[in-house]
């Protein structure tokens, strides 16, 4: 094989790894540095720095360790008591996965409860989001692993009721408070679009 040949094949080569580790650099870069802020645009959440690794979570699903699928995840933490602003932050969950269009099936949705949870909040989703996944997790736990993603500093973690974005890495790096208002929901809910659509652009992972 001619010299020029066996350049030829090892500059195709290379090409084919950079086009997909590439994207995955970036996506990781994106919202592990903060890189898309650097560019002009505004996050619509709060970006969790560092993140927070998910696969640390001691998840259960059907007395079951929770098996995540390598996707993008938009999750649901259900609060102690789902009034108004839980129910609001369900709804969104689940239209903001569809909203993502050409995205929707590299999304998917979690409900995460602890032992003190309101059940209502897995009735809802028993009801209106079939498709949705549940997990629960003990309430210490839940506190001990996600105390510094709180937003608001009058909530504990498990009280907290917040939705997260996951990347397919198992970085959750992005969290977004319940909204008692339904039209700052509303808001908020297409924010969450325009954010993981934004990382869905820059990654071909999950």
């Amino acid at each position: 094989m001619s010299s020029s040949v066996t350049r030829k094949n090892r500059i195709a080569l290379i090409l084919t790894v950079l086009a997909f580790v590439l994207p995955a650099a970036l996506a990781y870069l994106a919202h592990s540095t903060g890189f898309w802020q650097s560019r002009g645009t505004v996050n619509k959440g709060e970006l969790i720095n560092p993140p927070i690794n998910f696969d640390e979570l001691a998840l259960t699903s059907s007395d079951k360790p929770f098996d995540r699928k390598k996707q993008w995840w938009i999750v649901y933490t259900a609060p102690k008591q789902c009034d108004v602003a839980c129910q609001n932050s369900l709804l969104q969950v689940r239209q903001s996965q569809i909203a993502t269009g050409p995205y929707k099936n590299r999304v998917s949705t979690l409900l995460i409860s602890h032992e003190y949870s309101d059940p209502t909040a897995k009735s809802w989703v028993k009801e209106h989001a079939p498709d949705m996944s549940t997990a629960s997790l003990k309430e210490a736990d839940w506190n001990k692993q996600m105390a510094n993603a709180v937003i608001l500093e009058s909530q504990s973690a498990s009280n907290a009721g917040q939705i997260y974005i996951v990347d397919p890495m198992g970085a959750i790096f992005m969290t977004y408070p319940a909204e008692p208002d339904e039209k700052a929901a509303i808001q908020q809910g297409k924010g969450l679009v325009k954010d993981l659509q934004r990382v869905l652009k820059l990654s071909r992972i999950g």
